[in-house]
């Protein structure tokens, strides 16, 4: 099976060789570094004048890319680290989302901005948070966040190519170098089920035949990636869990397609990287009061509202882990 990595590079060569209104946008892209995380290695040789490297400046980035799209262009802007999105907010806000809205679809802004999330890597305070949930609330503004049961690629392109306006592309750095969950698990079994848009919902379980599931986890991202190790280790001790990933995390059609799809009477866990409250888990669980979902008892897992440690062991007790994921199961089945 492919790497995340390798998927991410892949759909960008393809979106590039597709549509010449294509570019890339931001710092050290250019061979023969290839970008912090290498998502660009190769393609500023391979498509020259195409690649654009940028001086440390997030905000001119986001500024940039905006100014090229409303001309017809089609730019993917990476920021490095998804905790400088901070410094680009006021771009997003106020100037990319907020013109196709103002003018009626008249101007439109297909842009894409990639940047890597999550900690694990002791990177430190600064390089290692989830800060999306900043962004949720911002009209006009998609949000996909693959994970590695689905290929990561495919939403990309469709990402790049597809989209008329603004779209935030999160990755999470803990499956940069990993492969994909393989079709033909013996232990998760995996499925798409449609969302009415081109991001699918992705479920997963680690048990067969129509018995009822003993836990219900509601994930995305990097944090789907990590409950479905934990499903797939759950299965040799008999605890039959069901994984609901969608990969458009801020559409509310979306999650309200979720709420109806929850198994009745089973526990369930909102896992999520960013802080807990006032987040993603939040919401759902807003969503499931109003649809009178009030048959299951619900637990938000998240990273805990603290600095991020640079040391390894202390930095596992702030972030969202396997090990959270498995013990929280425990807790809620005891």
């Amino acid at each position: 099976m492919t790497l995340y990595i390798d998927c991410i590079r892949d759909a960008l060569d393809r979106c590039l060789a597709a549509d010449p209104r294509v570019c890339v946008i931001g710092e050290d892209l250019l061979d023969p570094y290839g970008g912090a995380f290498k998502a660009t290695k190769g393609l500023s040789t391979k498509y020259p004048g195409r690649i654009h490297t940028t001086p440390i400046s997030e905000s001119a980035i986001i500024g940039i890319a905006t100014g090229m799209a409303m001309r017809g262009m089609r730019p993917v802007a990476e920021i490095m680290f998804g905790d400088f999105m901070t410094l680009c907010a006021d771009q997003i806000i106020n100037s990319a989302t907020k013109f196709p809205l103002m003018y009626k679809g008249k101007v439109k802004v297909p842009s894409v901005i990639r940047t890597p999330v999550g900690g694990a890597r002791g990177y430190g305070p600064t390089h290692s948070q989830s800060l999306e949930k900043l962004f949720f609330g911002v009209p006009g503004f998609r949000i996909v966040a693959p994970n590695r049961l689905c290929d990561p690629g495919r939403l990309l392109e469709y990402s790049i190519l597809g989209e008329e306006s603004p779209t935030l592309f999160i990755e999470d750095k803990g499956d940069y170098a990993h492969r994909l969950f393989p079709r033909d698990s013996r232990s998760l079994e995996m499925k798409e089920m449609g969302s009415g848009t081109p991001y699918p919902i992705v479920l997963s379980r680690n048990f067969a035949g129509s018995k009822n599931p003993d836990i219900t986890i509601l994930s995305y991202g990097g944090g789907a990636s990590m409950a479905a190790k934990v499903l797939d280790e759950l299965a040799a001790e008999e605890i039959r869990g069901i994984l609901i990933a969608p990969t458009e995390v801020n559409n509310p059609d979306t999650l309200r397609k979720i709420i109806k799809a929850l198994p009745r009477n089973t526990p369930v866990i909102i896992a999520e990287q960013g802080t807990h409250g006032f987040g993603w888990s939040s919401e759902i669980m807003a969503l499931m009061l109003e649809a009178g979902r009030v048959d299951c008892k619900v637990k938000r897992l998240a990273a805990r509202p603290d600095v991020i440690p640079a040391a390894r062991h202390l930095e596992a007790d702030v972030i969202l882990t396997e090990i959270s994921i498995k013990h929280s199961i425990y807790e809620v089945l005891t």
